[in-house]
């Protein structure tokens, strides 16, 4: 017998609904971190991906020395150069690096 763990199902109206509740449950989960460890995440765009950043960086912008802690991947990417208007790392350094002088060295995007 396996054991399927447990789930907590959530519904949202509008993509902007999920895009903050993402938000606020990823902050929350560098917030338990203990100060010495890296959280590492790893993005991909889609609907929700500029909402749920723009929250995530006005929630972090909170607390800045949460940012210390995160180390940022891709779980997909186009291929097509890093500043393109549909490149995920474009959009991510736009709506969250820029805003929030999120240092260079803690993102791990695709190299072409």
């Amino acid at each position: 017998m396996m054991s399927t763990g447990h789930y907590h199902l959530q519904f949202f109206e509008q993509h902007t609904s999920l895009a903050s509740t993402a938000a606020r449950e990823w902050v929350t989960a560098v917030e338990e971190l203990s100060e010495d460890r890296k959280f590492h995440v790893a993005l991909s765009g889609g609907r929700i991906a500029v909402p749920f950043l723009q929250e995530a960086a006005a929630l972090f912008a909170e607390s800045p020395v949460l940012l210390n802690r995160l180390n940022v991947f891709w779980a997909d990417e186009r291929c097509v150069e890093p500043l393109h208007k549909d490149s995920n790392y474009a959009m991510f350094k736009e709506h969250f690096a820029d805003p929030l002088s999120f240092p260079e060295s803690q993102i791990h995007r695709f190299r072409w």
